[in-house]
C-alpha cells in the first residue's frame, strides 16, 4: 500500500482535526504507511494526551505505528516546549516537511 502523509492545521477539537485522526486510523489498520504532520493550531495535538483528554479534545487519539511529527516552531511560538509534547511525536522543521512532501511519501493529503 502506498504511503500518505496527512497534514494537521486545526486544534483537536475542531471536526477536521477528529476526521484525520480517524484517516489515519484507518489507514493505518489497512496497512499503510502513515505520517501525521501538525503545524499552526495543529500542534496542539502533540501536547500531553492526558491535558486533552480531560478536556474531550482528543478522540481518536494519536497512537503507535503511526508516524507523527510537529513543527518545532509552531509549538515553541504557543509557548510550549519539547518536553510537553507526547513522546510518540517528533518534532520536525520546514525543511523535513518539504523532505517529506517531495520525497518520503507518496500522498499527501491536508486538514486546514
Amino acid at each position: 500500500m502506498a504511503s500518505t502523509l496527512l497534514l494537521i492545521s486545526s486544534p483537536p477539537n475542531t471536526q477536521n482535526a477528529h476526521t484525520v485522526l480517524q484517516l489515519a486510523h484507518t489507514l493505518h489498520k489497512q496497512g499503510g504507511k502513515i505520517g501525521l504532520f501538525l503545524l499552526q493550531d495543529g500542534v496542539y495535538c502533540a501536547l500531553a494526551e492526558q491535558n486533552l483528554e480531560a478536556k474531550g479534545m482528543l478522540e481518536p487519539s494519536i497512537s503507535d505505528g503511526i508516524t507523527c511529527f510537529y513543527l518545532q516552531e509552531d509549538l515553541e511560538m504557543r509557548g510550549y516546549k519539547r518536553e510537553d509534547a507526547l513522546s510518540q511525536t517528533l518534532p520536525a522543521d520546514y525543511a523535513q516537511l518539504v523532505d517529506f512532501i517531495m520525497q518520503d511519501y507518496d500522498h499527501v493529503m491536508g486538514a486546514f
